[in-house]
């Protein structure tokens, strides 16, 4: 599963709590979400059901950012992009890998705005570059096409 969950304050604590519903009623191994932010992140973690069922990235929140929740023990790594929004990519590794498989899933929230497209190729290459060296994997996120 993958969201943007927004990080503006139009109708915060509804669509917060529609989306933690959604989270749990998924029952995705994975769940990446873009636009996290520090409130968010409170709200996620005072879930119980999230807090008893996933791994969560942990990765630091400045602003906005991204996450991924795994119910597989992982590995959580975050990488900068070339970037003028702070944008970064984040990469969850299940420490067992998945059927015994190295594996992993990345989220992006690409650079945002019309002249940005190069910018966007040029992150989306290196998500896809960084992971399929080494890994059967999966990329989600608010790709900003």
């Amino acid at each position: 599963m993958t969201y943007n969950v927004w990080f503006d304050d139009h109708f915060k604590e509804e669509r917060y709590s529609v989306i933690l519903q959604m989270m749990e009623e998924s029952d995705a191994d994975f769940i990446c979400m873009q636009e996290v932010t520090a409130y968010f992140m409170t709200r996620l973690l005072a879930c119980p059901h999230i807090r008893n069922t996933y791994f969560i990235s942990g990765n630091h929140i400045n602003g906005y950012g991204v996450l991924i929740a795994s119910k597989y023990p992982s590995l959580f790594y975050e990488s900068p992009f070339p970037t003028l929004q702070g944008r970064s990519f984040l990469i969850c590794e299940p420490i067992d890998g998945v059927n015994n498989k190295p594996f992993a899933v990345g989220t992006v929230h690409l650079e945002s705005g019309g002249p940005s497209g190069p910018v966007r190729i040029k992150q989306l290459k290196l998500a896809v570059e960084a992971l399929s060296k080494v890994y059967d994997h999966v990329i989600m996120g608010d790709f900003n096409f």
